[in-house]
């Protein structure tokens, strides 16, 4: 097997993808703390433990510390490609809809909304139309497989896709990531989180109300 990296922009979903196909057992991992490699068990742990149900999203990120030395490995890129002399695949997980994914980084408070400790709706609407003017690119160039990061989370097919791209095995400790993740955005309303296809119509239009409103319905504390 080749040398596999996840190439994404932020709030794509780079994490999860890194920890799904690290559950899979086909790569060399090791603790960036103790140096150990990774087995099953420290890989569900790490999983659970960064991805809680309560909380703040970023309050337990471990970003993943790319190691060169060891063959079959699975490597990390937030919004970049690995350079040059890498022999791997990359792969970049991305979401189709960028109201979807502006969504999806104000709930997480991640990537534009990673500082913004207090948030509104006038200052939301500011963000939403600046981002708006200067489209972030959700796709990273010159990757070798492109896949949609909410389809992928619903649809056992393009897992499965993905996977024999890579010729890896799907597992149960893989699946059981999914449904746990999955549960995580159900506050996301009126996105394809919950599986809306009508958010898809390029004619249906949200306001910015609307997509502040995730906000609403979330625990207070991940918002400290």
């Amino acid at each position: 097997m080749k040398n596999i990296a996840v190439c994404y922009h932020g709030g794509c979903g780079g994490h999860f993808i890194f920890y799904y196909l690290l559950a899979s057992n086909s790569f060399s991992h090791r603790n960036k703390y103790t140096n150990t490699l990774l087995n099953e068990r420290h890989i569900k742990n790490q999983f659970y433990f960064q991805f809680k149900e309560k909380g703040d999203w970023l309050d337990h990120e471990i970003w993943p510390e790319n190691q060169y030395h060891e063959n079959n490995q699975l490597f990390h890129f937030c919004n970049c490609v690995p350079e040059k002399n890498i022999d791997c695949i990359k792969i970049c997980p991305y979401i189709n809809d960028f109201r979807d994914w502006f969504k999806t980084v104000l709930y997480k408070k991640t990537n534009i909304f990673r500082d913004k400790n207090t948030l509104s709706v006038n200052l939301v609407k500011k963000i939403y139309k600046k981002t708006l003017a200067n489209m972030p690119k959700l796709k990273i160039e010159n990757c070798d497989y492109y896949f949609d990061l909410i389809k992928f989370v619903h649809s056992y097919k393009e897992r499965k896709k993905l996977c024999q791209f890579l010729d890896i095995q799907i597992n149960d400790t893989m699946e059981e990531f999914v449904t746990h993740y999955q549960k995580l955005h159900e506050n996301l309303k009126k996105t394809s989180w919950i599986e809306q296809p009508k958010l898809t119509d390029p004619h249906e239009q949200f306001t910015i109300e609307e997509l502040v409103q995730a906000t609403k319905n979330i625990d207070p504390d991940i918002w400290k």
